[in-house]
């Protein structure tokens, strides 16, 4: 799912070859931290004395960096509001560049997040996944106020209406080992979900 029509593989299947071909949801999973990182800023403290930017700061001084704001910068991308996970393909040497030195959702060099390789690879199965079995929409247009510093999130959740897929409408994907379960009533197909501090709070 989100991904190129593959050869079909034997259930449970998960290998490196399965996370390659989850091509669009890995683009969506860049496109959406790119807009929207877990963490607003983030600090490190000078080593030594250095010169950045034109800036001269000395050792011990504390430095806040922003993932929100590298990933909103005009200079690095083109139209930066715009939600357009097909930036990602195949960009020109000098884009693809910039986007490596602006994307910096999980940090850079040696004091990046740890755990990064294992959050991207477990977003991307999570988009998949939920474009396989869901199709949801937003409650309302009106976006949310981001909220927190250190871990930002969308003040008061976000909205949105889940339409569970009917087994018969449910999409194929070699991750797909669970079996279809019946086609639920209109009733319990839509429920209006609100993601709040990364729980679900459901509610008709």
């Amino acid at each position: 799912m989100l991904g190129p029509v593959a050869v079909p593989r034997a259930p449970s299947t998960a290998d490196e070859r399965t996370l390659a071909d989850l091509q669009l949801a890995n683009r969506v999973m860049h496109e959406t931290t790119r807009l929207h990182p877990a963490g607003a800023i983030a600090p490190r403290e000078a080593a030594v004395d250095l010169t950045l930017g034109g800036y001269r700061i000395s050792k011990g001084t504390l430095i806040l960096w922003s993932a929100h704001l590298s990933g909103r910068d005009p200079v690095a991308w083109t139209d930066p509001l715009v939600f357009d996970p097909d930036r990602f393909v195949d960009p020109d040497p000098e884009q693809r560049a910039l986007s490596d030195v602006a994307w910096v959702p999980f940090g850079r060099g040696a004091r990046n997040c740890i755990g990064f390789a294992l959050a991207e690879m477990g977003l991307t199965l999570i988009v998949a996944r939920l474009a396989q079995r869901l199709d949801v929409e937003l409650v309302t247009t009106e976006k949310p106020r981001p909220v927190g510093m250190v871990v930002n999130r969308p003040w008061g959740g976000a909205p949105v209406c889940r339409h569970s897929l009917s087994a018969s409408a449910r999409r194929q994907h070699p991750l797909s080992d669970q079996p279809h379960r019946p086609a639920r009533s209109h009733a319990d197909r839509l429920r209006v979900v609100t993601w709040v501090d990364g729980g679900a709070m459901v509610r008709q």
